[in-house]
């Protein structure tokens, strides 16, 4: 649509949200264009086109438009797109890795619903709007590519930290050896302008000699009285 970009028909927009039928779903827009946030409704139900599958003018959205029309959506019928939504926010921080084929059979679709998603989000580098539609097999090569540069910059992190932490060992080994060179050696215990005086020498103790004991007194037999 000009000036707007990809729109889609919210009667089609509902049906598959609310897995309404078409009649219930028009009712489902005049009742919202009716109801307490007719005023917020009428804001994102704003212009009218002929859609495939329509004899007369209907209202249109864009893809930003249809999130904001989740929230006047009845809550019972939008349950089930909520927990899609949810399990794919889910999907994306575990790292499910069978994403990447889903994203890679967006990227090589040209379908409205992709036309109109690429639309909305023009600061993102698209494939497709490039010109330049890109196969399979050419995605699946350049993700083996970024993977394979994403680990070489986590290597060439791992030796810059290794050279850091070598840096920082000789570091304070330099400092203690510096400061163990200014203290020097050990100071005496002595305190200054007095002279340490000179153990005195031992007594000689006297040598023994048989002599020097008392003589035991002893009987016939030679054995000592007691």
């Amino acid at each position: 649509m000009d000036g707007v970009g990809t729109c889609i028909a919210a009667v089609d927009y509902i049906m598959a949200v609310c897995r309404k039928s078409k009649t219930q779903s028009q009712e489902c827009v005049i009742n919202m264009l009716r109801g307490k946030a007719k005023d917020e409704v009428a804001k994102i139900l704003c212009r009218k086109a002929v859609m495939p599958g329509f004899w007369e003018p209907t209202y249109v959205i864009t893809v930003d438009e249809c999130w904001d029309l989740l929230d006047y959506l009845p809550r019972v019928s939008v349950r089930a797109a909520r927990k899609v939504v949810f399990e794919t926010f889910k999907r994306v921080h575990v790292g499910d890795q069978s994403l990447h084929d889903e994203i890679d059979r967006n990227a090589t679709t040209n379908t409205p619903i992709q036309q109109g998603m690429r639309e909305s989000m023009p600061g993102m580098p698209m494939l497709q709007a490039r010109g330049a539609p890109l196969d399979l097999r050419t995605l699946k090569r350049r993700r083996i590519l970024l993977e394979l540069g994403r680990e070489e910059l986590a290597l060439d992190r791992a030796k810059l930290d290794l050279e850091r932490d070598k840096f920082d060992l000789e570091r304070m080994r330099s400092d203690f050896m510096a400061q163990k060179t200014t203290q020097g050696p050990t100071a005496s215990a002595t305190p200054p302008g007095t002279t340490q005086q000179a153990a005195p020498p031992l007594a000689k103790t006297s040598q023994w000699t048989p002599s020097s004991l008392a003589p035991f007194r002893t009987d016939s037999r030679g054995i000592p009285y007691t």
